[in-house]
């Protein structure tokens, strides 16, 4: 499984689709904005990837369920991020900040949601002044 289908995966669970926005994780193309965020970090994401591969097996490595994060059903997967956000150890809870974080940074910084939210950036608005 490549990192990007990991990750739309986790978009989906965190964004689900018809919620307060029409698009929603599953259906905006959070992998390329992801992947152009995450090369801003340096040339090469391999920590990310690798993070990404390690939280698809989270579900078989915690709580013993024979599947993947990616195979988990919606309502399954609505459980593990619950079970990782209250969860007692703070390195659970860390991963659930962090993808949460990814997710939502990644998310927002898509033009059609900025759209949605009639979201200007400084850019954009002095540019329109001009």
């Amino acid at each position: 499984m490549n990192y990007r289908e990991i990750f739309q995966s986790v978009g989906e669970a965190f964004i689900p689709s018809g919620g307060p926005f029409e698009i929603g994780g599953g259906r905006a193309d959070l992998t390329g904005q992801f992947v152009f965020f995450v090369s801003s970090f340096g040339r090469k994401p391999f920590f990310t990837k690798i993070f990404l591969q390690f939280f698809n097996f989270l579900p078989f490595i915690l709580f013993f369920k024979a599947k993947k994060f990616t195979s988990l059903s919606k309502e399954e997967k609505e459980k593990f991020l619950t079970k990782l956000r209250e969860s007692k150890f703070s390195i659970l809870r860390g991963i659930y900040i962090l993808l949460r974080s990814l997710v939502f940074l990644t998310f927002y910084s898509l033009e059609e949601v900025c759209d949605a939210i009639r979201y200007r950036t400084e850019c954009e608005a002095d540019e329109k002044n001009l």
